[in-house]
């Protein structure tokens, strides 16, 4: 859960799988996928794209920089798919909380925003930035800041409410053990 775990692939083909892009224009690829979709599960990849800056001439002092963009590519399985989150919270044993999604469904999600507070009646909301994907079968961490100058009876049920793709939630945990 510590970030994507990408491998190799020859499922998917892209072309031109070299190109160059003239300024002020634009480039289309193709994408297609060597094998059947799954009946069941939606397929996901990624589709990495590197920039291969040109040779600098010998006199140039300034920074030159390459661009590479990480594209998801997500392929429908033939049958209805549909995400299923599953939330819990843990607590290590040094104190430190932390929230996770599991998708059980069979299809992605992804999270836009997540809030977090201590339950019962507290009005303090930690904010997780960002927009995470949580994959079929995969989950997806958020670990929240020290609370070791908080109270630990004031965090042993969480409130988490926010938005995914398909729609607002909310949602009341109880803190584990890990």
């Amino acid at each position: 859960m510590a970030g994507d775990q990408l491998e190799p692939t020859r499922d998917v083909l892209v072309t031109p799988a070299v190109f160059t892009i003239p300024p002020q224009r634009s480039q289309v690829v193709r994408i297609a996928l060597r094998r059947d979709a799954d009946p069941r599960v939606e397929l996901s990849y990624r589709l990495i794209l590197t920039e291969v800056p040109q040779h600098a001439a010998p006199d140039f002092t300034g920074l030159n920089l390459a661009l590479q963009m990480s594209l998801p590519i997500f392929i429908a399985a033939q049958a209805p798919t549909a995400p299923q989150i599953q939330w819990s919270a843990t607590r290590s044993p040094d104190g430190a909380v932390s929230v996770t999604a599991l998708n059980a469904g069979s299809e992605h999600t992804r999270v836009l925003d997540l809030m977090i507070s201590p339950q019962p009646g507290s009005d303090r909301w930690l904010h997780q930035q960002g927009a995470y994907y949580v994959l079929p079968g995969q989950a997806h961490r958020w670990a929240l800041e020290s609370d070791k100058n908080n109270d630990s009876a004031q965090w042993r049920q969480l409130r988490v409410k926010g938005s995914t793709e398909d729609g607002d939630f909310a949602t009341e945990l109880t803190l584990t053990p890990e």
